[in-house]
Order: C-alpha cells, then sequence, then structure tokens
C-alpha cells in the first residue's frame, strides 16, 4: 500500500449540501481507512527515514539486507553468507585472521618417493603456525595416492620440533589392488609450534606419491 489518505474530508467539506460535516458513516468511512492501512498494509513509505526499529521487533523466516548496507564493526557469530557457502566460524578480534570449523586440506605430491626416502625417510611437509591457527588444528583424517596399485604404507607423524619428537597419528597403507587409501576419521588436536610430518617406506617402484590430510583451524 502507501500513504493513508482519508476519503472523507469533513472541514472543507466534499459532502453533499446540507449534509451534516459531523455525519457518522463519513467519521467511520475514514477511520475505517485508517485502520485498514494499519492492519497488514503498512510499507516502506509509511516508515520514516531513520526509524531506528529495534531488530527485536522484526521476524520472520528470512531477513535481507539491502545491496547497498553494510555491516561494520559488527561481531557475526554462526553465520552462513549465501546459501551455499560454507560456515565461517565466529569473527571477533581475538581471531580475526582465521576461520574456524571449515573442513581445509593440504596435500604434496613427491616423484620418484624411493629415492627421497634413501636420503631422508621422514619429510615434515606442514608446520603449524600462529598467524593463522593460534589455537591449534584438528587432524580429522589423512590418506594417500599412488601412480598405479601397489602395496606402500606410508606414516603420517606429528612432532614437537622441525627435527624430531616425533607421535604416530595413523599409518595408511594400500593393498597390491589398490592405489588409494585413507585413515579413517581422525581427532587429532595438535598445537602451534608442532609439526606434520610422514615417514616413508623402503618400497621402491613409485613414480609418484600423493599425501594429504584434512584439517580444522580450532576455536580455542
Amino acid at each position: 500500500m502507501a500513504y493513508i489518505n482519508l476519503p472523507n474530508n469533513i472541514t472543507t467539506g466534499n459532502l453533499r449540501d446540507g449534509e451534516d460535516y459531523s455525519k457518522g458513516s463519513y467519521v467511520y468511512a475514514n477511520d475505517k481507512a485508517i485502520v485498514d492501512e494499519i492492519n497488514g498494509n503498512l510499507d516502506n513509505v509509511n516508515i520514516k527515514t531513520g526509524a531506528n526499529i529495534a531488530v527485536a521487533k522484526i521476524s520472520g523466516t528470512a531477513v535481507n539486507l539491502a545491496s547497498e548496507q553494510t555491516l561494520e564493526n559488527k561481531t557475526l557469530d554462526n553465520c552462513f553468507i549465501g546459501k551455499n557457502t560454507p560456515y565461517l566460524g565466529n569473527f571477533t578480534t581475538a581471531n580475526a585472521n582465521r576461520i574456524n570449523g571449515v573442513p581445509q586440506i593440504c596435500t604434496r605430491t613427491f616423484v620418484l618417493p624411493e629415492y627421497i626416502q634413501s636420503e631422508s625417510a621422514t619429510i615434515v611437509i606442514f608446520p603449524i603456525r600462529t598467524e593463522f591457527a593460534p589455537d591449534g588444528i584438528q587432524i580429522t583424517k589423512c590418506g594417500i595416492n599412488l601412480d598405479a596399485n601397489r602395496a606402500y604404507s606410508v606414516t603420517f607423524r606429528y612432532r614437537t620440533g622441525p627435527t624430531g619428537g616425533d607421535t604416530t597419528m595413523a599409518t595408511v597403507a594400500t593393498g597390491s589392488g589398490e592405489a588409494t587409501k585413507d585413515s579413517g576419521t581422525l581427532t587429532e588436536n595438535l598445537s602451534v609450534g608442532q609439526y606434520i610430518a610422514i615417514g616413508l617406506p623402503s618400497t621402491t617402484g613409485a613414480k609418484w606419491l600423493n599425501v594429504w590430510f584434512t584439517y580444522t583451524v580450532r576455536a580455542s
């Protein structure tokens, strides 16, 4: 609807000659016009600019912000951006540089891994840094892919420093008829300053090896 307009003007007189300006039917018609407009027909033109309506008074299955509106210095908790965008976590001053809870993946590929293994059986592939994960990460799965079906085994570890203090998270092994394998679900919580490494086997013949792990950034 639009602005509320009274159908009868009882002060300037748009009534028929000789009629009483206070005639009840016209007063009633004016009142009804107001009631009909207020009860379910108010729209944008009825609300003044800068009305500052409390959010608690706005409800519905969806509240859409117009494209020209901008949020500044606000905290968005448990938010979705677009219907197909994954959960982005809680953005606050304390964790403004990270995205909590979103599954992420790290992947590394080694060509002719047997020659790498002959020089170093354990390879660091991922440092956990405070810049992106001040509270650490959680490893949720790891796995390997090979150039062809073959029996092959890789140990996924974490260590307290770049050169030692290893703890095994999972050993992922393919059978002779497999070229890919994963660990299944993991819940390894790792801290800033730790490193993720892999242990390579002495197995020969692989042209390339791809290793990967999935993780989420921890919120606390």
